[in-house]
């Protein structure tokens, strides 16, 4: 087709039905939105931090704490819905601090050997950073299944 100028070109109507059904079924795959989330949660960490270090320091901050808090947060939902939900207390209690323990030490780690290596007096509580990315995890999980009830109470 050869554009001619001063023609105006419209798009078609159809065009947008299509996209529109396409985005209305990715924002139902479970995957998609469970990757859309980290990406917010890990875009706002970034923003925050951007502003007092480098960029360079701020990616790999990110990374440092998000490459071992994305297996941890479903672990800790396998043991969830596993132990908790079947009030096995005895069990759930001490896979959660084992999962807290774990992964906070591989954040601690990671940042201390990739992130602040020239500054050996730097502390990163990773052990606070997975309880905080589970507890958080754990209330949108929460919140997501008490809404999807509410829907289908209400059909």
């Amino acid at each position: 087709m050869k554009l001619v100028p001063g023609y105006t070109y419209e798009i078609k109507p159809v065009f947008w039905y299509m996209v529109s059904q396409k985005l209305s079924s990715l924002s139902k795959n479970r995957t998609f939105q469970h990757f859309l989330v980290w990406v917010l949660f890990g875009g706002i960490f970034f923003l925050g931090i951007s502003g007092v270090e480098t960029l360079e320091k701020s990616t790999l901050i990110v990374l440092s704490v998000f490459v071992p808090s994305i297996p941890a947060v479903y672990l800790h939902f396998a043991a969830f819905d596993r132990f908790l939900r079947t009030k096995k207390y005895w069990i759930y209690l001490p896979a959660s601090v084992t999962i807290v323990f774990l992964f906070g030490t591989a954040i601690e780690w990671i940042a201390r050997e990739l992130v602040y290596y020239a500054e050996p007096d730097a502390y990163i509580s990773g052990k606070m950073g997975i309880a905080t990315f589970l507890i958080v995890s754990i209330g949108l999980r929460s919140f997501s299944e008490g809404v999807q009830a509410k829907s289908k109470l209400t059909e």
